[in-house]
């Protein structure tokens, strides 16, 4: 891991937008939040060579043209007004950069393990390519409620777990073939974006999650990889990690993190 030097960490922790800190900080921001830790589940692959993606720059989707959106649930339904409103705010950030959702019909449980009722795990069955193939899928990003990954191996409070997102329902890992030339995502990339887990916490109550846990998780899907004292591991979203996806976004993918525009 880069370390801040003591300068740039009291830019950190003063919410970087006090009068004189160093620009250079949110470089080294985008830089920790966008090269994915070896705990984060996230691993990238060169779509070139197959093998493990030798990353020196920003990755991130291609926006050149808009990202498709799809909301899958079991009775073909429209997502609610907060998941809605949560990409609005994302393109306030970045531009027009999606599609509208579309909806489409799919009972998720059938990729469900049944043998783990108190948790929300995948039972092997999710094939992406018959998947995909069936429901018309080739490109973006899908939002499904109750398809959050829960195991009790990484985390017994299923409110930590809430959300999150991964390269299929009920996973918590994430491959992302980057394109070596371009630094983009390739163009067959559809991530998840898992909104809720399903599982009872005691009195029918279960885990709760809100407009910013979805920005917070389709970030994750856009390029903010690791959690930071400004994203996960202090609020879920925030102002500082508003202007990293902003500078991730008005950045072209490959751009070496020194170079990038502020």
């Amino acid at each position: 891991m880069r370390i801040l030097n003591t300068k740039n960490l009291m830019c950190v922790i003063s919410l970087l937008a006090v009068v004189g800190c160093d620009h250079v900080s949110y470089r080294e921001l985008v830089e920790e939040v966008n090269k994915p830790k070896s705990n984060t589940g996230v691993s990238l692959v060169s779509s070139e060579s197959k093998s493990n993606y030798n990353q020196e720059s920003l990755v991130r989707f291609d926006t050149s043209k808009k990202i498709p959106l799809y909301y899958i649930s079991a009775d073909g339904g429209e997502p609610s007004n907060d998941i809605i409103e949560s990409y609005q705010e994302i393109e306030n950030i970045i531009g027009d950069v999606f599609e509208d959702f579309h909806t489409l019909r799919y009972d998720l449980t059938v990729f469900r393990d049944p043998n783990f009722p108190k948790q929300n795990r995948g039972n092997g069955k999710f094939t992406s390519k018959n998947f995909y193939e069936e429901l018309g899928i080739d490109y973006g990003i899908i939002v499904a409620e109750g398809t959050g990954y829960f195991n009790k191996e990484w985390n017994p409070d299923p409110q930590k777990m809430c959300a999150n997102a991964s390269s299929e329902p009920y996973s918590g890992g994430t491959e992302i073939h980057i394109n070596s030339e371009t630094g983009f995502y390739a163009p067959d990339t559809v991530l998840w974006v898992n909104m809720g887990n399903g599982v009872d916490m005691g009195n029918g109550k279960k885990c709760e999650w809100d407009k910013e846990t979805v920005v917070h998780e389709t970030a994750h899907a856009m390029g903010m990889f690791n959690h930071l004292s400004i994203f996960g591991d202090g609020p879920q979203w925030s102002p500082e990690a508003k202007k990293v996806l902003e500078i991730i976004y008005k950045n072209a993918g490959g751009t070496k993190y020194s170079d990038l525009a502020l």
